[in-house]
């Protein structure tokens, strides 16, 4: 599962895809029920300077929150890595095919993929999700 409230409800700045639908009420709901539970149920992980966590998006809900040092708040460096093993892949749901297709699959002519090198990855790219969920 991905969870994200920001195509939904906007944050932080960030606005929410203005050609969505509003939320109804039922989806607030939801939205709330799932972050408060994962809120709940967080185990956080110590961490010092230096040190790197890598995550699998499809297999762990998490978050990121705020940190310092000596009372500073510092800048996290985040970079997004899409990984794929095809030997150990899980089977992908049908909402998530076209999305993992343009990751992973064919992007030149003659059906075989260029990898791209994309380290300016930039906030609001959610703005371009076309659904509520």
């Amino acid at each position: 599962m991905r969870f994200s409230r920001y195509p939904i409800t906007g944050y932080s700045g960030r606005e929410r895809n203005a050609a969505l639908p509003a939320p109804t009420q039922r989806q607030i709901e939801a939205i709330d029920a799932v972050h408060f539970m994962a809120a709940e149920n967080a185990i956080p992980l110590p961490m010092g300077k230096g040190d790197i966590v890598f995550i699998n998006d499809m297999a762990i809900l998490h978050a990121r929150e705020p940190f310092s040092e000596g009372g500073v708040r510092l800048q996290r460096h985040l970079l997004k890595f899409y990984l794929r093993d095809p030997e150990q892949n899980w089977s992908v749901p049908p909402t998530a095919a076209d999305a993992l297709r343009k990751i992973y699959g064919p992007n030149c002519g003659d059906g075989t993929r260029k990898e791209m090198w994309c380290p300016s990855y930039g906030p609001s790219a959610e703005n371009d999700w076309t659904a509520n969920g």
